[in-house]
Parts: C-alpha cells; structure tokens; sequence
C-alpha cells in the first residue's frame, strides 16, 4: 500500500506541476504579444532558414572574393616572374653570344679562328634570328654540343 500512496503523491504534484506550468507558459506568451516579440527583449529572434541560408551566401561571397583578391595578385606576380625569367634568358643569350664573337687569344686570324666564327655565324641562336621553329632548335642545340668541344680544343686540352 505505501507503494500506491507513494505514486499517488508524485502523480499529483506532477500534475500540480504541469498545470503551473502551462500557466507559465500563457502569461509568457501574452507579455509577448503585448510586446511585438515571441523572444526574450535581450535576444535577437530566432532566424528563419531563409535568413540562415542568406547569411552562409553572404560569407561564402565575401570568401570568394577574398580568393579572388588572392588569385589575382598571385597572377600578377606569376607575370613578373615570367618577365624576370625571359629577361635573365635573353641577357644570357646576349653574353653566350658576345662570348662566342670574342676572338681568342690564341690562333687570332688562323684557319681554327675561321672555322669558330663560321660556327658561331651558322649555328649560335642569335646569329640567325628570322630563323624559326625547327631550325632555330636544331641551330641551338648543335651548338650547344659543338661550342663545349670547341672550347676544349681552343684550350688544347
């Protein structure tokens, strides 16, 4: 029997409870709706999904823009750098070149002489320079295999 009578009692103070409860929860709402709002005054209302999906577009935007801003200074410097390389190519091109029409030191105006600045004249990527394409690799690369040779010899190695 204490176990009924125990249940009992709780049963009826959770009805007490529930009762004061929803009378709780009535004078809540009608504060709310003699105010304007369903939310505390110190709390922002809850956000619609509607607004919660504007707001992720509006920060996904500003990340795009901020990868955009990124991207195009990168493309800026990626240019410079390819400016700084063709210049360092052509300035060693020009030097490779000055290089080869110096004349040596030794056999000046001999036949070996004569026969380097043919080389040079003939094969040197910038002794032709209207020559195109296949020509002008074929140019650089044999002279490259030749000039190396030649210096060896000139040397008397």
């Amino acid at each position: 029997m204490g176990g009924i009578y125990a249940f009992v009692v709780v049963f009826v103070i959770f009805l007490f409870l529930a009762a004061h409860l929803t009378s709780a929860e009535k004078d809540y709402e009608a504060k709310a709706a003699r105010s304007g709002s369903q939310s505390a005054p110190d709390e922002p209302p809850p956000m619609t999904p509607l607004e919660k999906a504007e707001a992720t577009i509006r920060g996904l935007e500003a990340a795009v823009s901020d990868s955009q801003a990124r991207f195009a200074a990168l493309e800026l410097q990626h240019g410079q750098l390819i400016s700084d390389l063709h210049d360092a190519r052509e300035t060693i091109r020009s030097l490779m070149a000055e290089q080869a029409r110096a004349k040596p030191a030794t056999d000046t105006g001999g036949r070996f002489g004569r026969l380097k600045s043919l080389i040079i004249r003939e094969l040197h990527p910038d002794g032709k320079p209207d020559a195109g394409g296949i020509e002008r690799t074929v140019r650089t690369e044999l002279f490259k295999h030749l000039w190396p040779e030649i210096e060896r010899i000139e040397r008397g190695a």
